[in-house]
């Protein structure tokens, strides 16, 4: 288990963090969320020990973080920040495998099994300068993964990724989550962090504005619920005017199929609109209601907020 404490920390006059707690269990996996500058890649940097708090502290399996814990993480950061450009891609992986005293037969199992799994057996030659930016990527992930840790922290690891490659790193996320390890991810991508995430924190100038699972945020925090209906009716500018008279019903978008509509939390509202369609003798063909995604969950949490 990873537990971060009421981390502070400045740079120079810049309070970059403000009170930061939280934890991450074995087999969860934490998205954290944030704009350029939020403090997502310092909070993994103190965590790893790159960095050092100015206040607050880190607990890596119940032990305070130093040496001998550290070998518990494993920390993917964005680019080739991770590997060594003049060595090949298995030389790559053999390094880092040894840096953790992996070594022998041992440390040749490993790697084969790395090259196969991150589909890099065909490359394990090719020096890595030559590599795509989604080749280093996926070699990154591999020497961090070669020691096995016990918690995982990646820095963007889907940027520059393409769908293939993509698809390849969720299954191995998907499979290190089953081997009950404790994941943080940062990422922009906000579809691949709701298939992946049970749980996110949404950072903002170095505060928690939310920490909270993805399935809570999406029955609880929005204000409002999204609803589209498919109708047959010959004048449909006679139902927009009815239901526009209802001060509480925000229409999205309105054709002579079907229209979309989003209120308040006021369990009663679509009830509402859908009494108006049977007054005017409406058929209506179909309804469904739109939970808010991930992107939207953040867009309305953090409106409001200066940037």
């Amino acid at each position: 288990m990873l537990e971060v404490i009421k981390i502070e920390k400045n740079f120079k006059k810049l309070k970059v963090l403000k009170n930061i707690s939280f934890n991450v269990e074995p087999g969860e996996i934490v998205g954290i969320l944030g704009e350029n500058g939020a403090g997502k890649t310092t909070i993994l940097k103190i965590i790893t020990g790159l960095i050092i708090q100015d206040e607050g502290y880190i607990n890596i399996m119940n032990q305070p973080l130093n040496k001998k814990s550290k070998k518990n993480l494993g920390l993917l950061l964005e680019g080739d920040r991770n590997l060594f450009l003049n060595y090949t891609v298995k030389e790559n992986i053999i390094y880092f495998g040894s840096l953790n005293g992996i070594i022998g037969k041992k440390l040749k199992e490993n790697t084969e099994e790395l090259l196969k799994k991150l589909n890099l057996k065909n490359i394990e030659n090719k020096i890595v300068s030559d590599l795509s930016r989604g080749m280093k990527q996926k070699l990154s992930l591999a020497t961090t993964l070669i020691g096995d840790p016990n918690i995982i922290l990646m820095d963007e690891p889907f940027l520059g990724l393409d769908l293939e490659s993509k698809d390849i790193m969720i299954k191995t996320i998907k499979n290190l989550l089953k081997e009950k390890k404790s994941i943080i991810i940062t990422s922009h991508d906000m579809d691949i962090m709701e298939k992946l995430c049970q749980r996110v924190i949404i950072l903002h100038k170095g505060e928690i504005l939310i920490d909270e699972t993805v399935n809570t945020l999406k029955q609880d925090l929005l204000n409002s619920k999204s609803y589209t209906i498919e109708y047959k009716f010959n004048n449909y500018n006679l139902i927009k005017n009815e239901i526009q008279k209802n001060k509480n019903i925000i229409i999205e978008n309105f054709d002579k199929n079907n229209f979309s509509f989003s209120g308040y939390k006021d369990k009663n509202l679509f009830y509402d609109v859908i009494n108006i369609l049977k007054d005017l003798n409406v058929e209506i063909i179909s309804s469904k209601q739109k939970l808010p995604d991930l992107k939207e969950i953040y867009l309305n949490i953090t409106k409001g907020y200066e940037l």
